[in-house]
């Protein structure tokens, strides 16, 4: 599994044109993308993240290389942000069922 953590400052302003754009992105994803979550910092409320887990680090960069992924980048640019990303390897797991 492969996890993808995007981030961004975002105005106040702007939140609802983040979170309208997400929730419309989301309705049509990438196949190997499992699961993606738009987060807003309690302790920064202006700092967004979404979080996006992958079936791999493969199954990323596919989706990478077919521009599937500058989705999420242009949803940030959109509401004003220009924001990074950063990539990790998932080592281990808890799920509660």
């Amino acid at each position: 599994m492969y996890v993808t953590v995007l981030m961004g400052y975002v105005a106040r302003e702007n939140w609802s044109t983040l979170q309208k754009a997400f929730a419309e992105a989301v309705r049509h994803p990438p196949k190997d993308l499992l699961h993606s979550v738009l987060v807003q910092s309690v302790d920064d409320p202006m700092q967004w993240q979404i979080i996006s887990f992958w079936s791999s680090y493969e199954a990323y960069k596919e989706a990478e290389a077919k521009k599937q992924t500058d989705t999420c980048v242009q949803l940030f640019c959109a509401a004003g942000s220009t924001p990074t990303r950063r990539g990790y390897r998932v080592s281990e797991r808890f799920s509660r069922i």
